[in-house]
């Protein structure tokens, strides 16, 4: 890191006057970060001067050239203030989330195809919609997102909601490409900015799926681009979470790698399963949550869960969290959503 040489001269305080300053810079000190980076008893004993004139001087210089210092209180109670924890629409759910999904982070919804991660979206989003009134885009990569299944759960969870009304605080868009993404992301931060009329109350951004997006670009140019542009997306995404304090859910897959067990005789080899998107995007989501099937997945259609009224059961895992580690839930997908699993 390069620092800007701000050069000292006099008048910047009045202790700084010409015959001080030519003691400074006869020994070598000739910018504001000579100054301040060295020690004032040092500078006491090399230049000869008082040691109150250069903790006068020190003083001054720190005041014009450095950062404004926040107070750690302040900065905590303006996180209180800015932080919201939302309900999942899942109690069990919300219980093993420290109280639901958290403002200002990117929690990622990891797991195979058919581990009810869309199901989850959906349930999610119209939990948001209809008992906090505030609105959810929905970004559908996947063409997963299903108004239909939506509708139905606001009928079945929330009765009681005009359900028009409540589908209306759910904006879904469509994105096939990096660059379709790019600009809905910068869409959605402008009207944040100007405090359009829908994002005035947007509270929750799903991304389904991102990997969807951010995988064709690795195959697009070189790797190397490739994995720039997963970082740069990564850090707006991450932003744009933090400065709106928005929830920010991204939906990712699971890819498969091998790993060879030498053994006395033979290699084997086993297979082990991590997040889409590499190591570049592991630093992004601040939660992670591991979506498994309890038996042999198989897809579920909105029309299979309505209609014939099917189920699945599965287990959430915490992967990565700030406030909890390696704990697992049982829960099931139903026509009411997700829930408890029926013993």
């Amino acid at each position: 890191m390069e620092f800007i040489k701000w050069p000292l001269s006099a008048g910047l305080c009045p202790s700084l006057t010409q015959d001080v300053l030519l003691q400074l810079r006869g020994k070598g000190i000739e910018t504001v970060i000579d100054f301040v980076s060295m020690n004032p008893e040092r500078i006491t004993a090399v230049c000869g001067l008082p040691f109150k004139r250069v903790l006068a001087i020190r003083r001054v210089l720190l005041a014009q050239y450095s950062s404004f210092p926040v107070n750690g209180l302040d900065l905590y109670d303006e996180t209180l203030n800015t932080i919201a924890v939302l309900p999942t629409g899942c109690k069990e759910l919300d219980n093993f989330l420290e109280c639901g999904i958290y403002t200002g982070e990117v929690t990622e919804i990891v797991g195979i195809s058919a581990s009810a991660k869309t199901q989850f979206c959906h349930h999610f989003a119209t939990n948001i919609a209809a008992t906090l009134k505030q609105n959810v885009i929905y970004i559908d990569s996947t063409g997963g997102c299903s108004v239909r299944r939506m509708s139905e759960l606001l009928k079945l969870n929330h009765p009681d909601e005009h359900l028009t009304s409540a589908l209306s605080s759910i904006k879904v868009c469509k994105c096939q490409s990096l660059f379709e993404f790019k600009n809905a992301i910068n869409e959605i931060r402008n009207n944040l900015q100007n405090e359009e009329t829908f994002c005035s109350a947007l509270k929750v951004i799903i991304v389904d799926s991102i990997s969807a997006i951010l995988g064709t670009c690795m195959y697009a140019t070189s790797y190397v681009e490739g994995m720039s542009d997963v970082q740069k997306m990564g850090r707006e995404i991450n932003k744009l979470a933090k400065d709106f304090a928005i929830a920010l859910v991204v939906v990712n897959d699971v890819v498969s790698t091998s790993v060879a067990v030498p053994s006395a005789t033979t290699s084997n080899i086993s297979f082990s399963k991590k997040p889409a998107l590499g190591r570049c995007w592991s630093y992004v989501p601040s939660v992670r949550l591991t979506f498994e099937p309890v038996t042999e997945p198989t897809r579920l259609l909105p029309k299979d869960i309505m209609e014939n009224d099917r189920s699945m059961d599965f287990t959430v895992s915490v992967t990565k969290s700030p406030r909890s580690f390696n704990r697992s839930i049982g829960l099931s997908v139903t026509r009411h959503g997700i829930v408890k699993i029926q013993k």
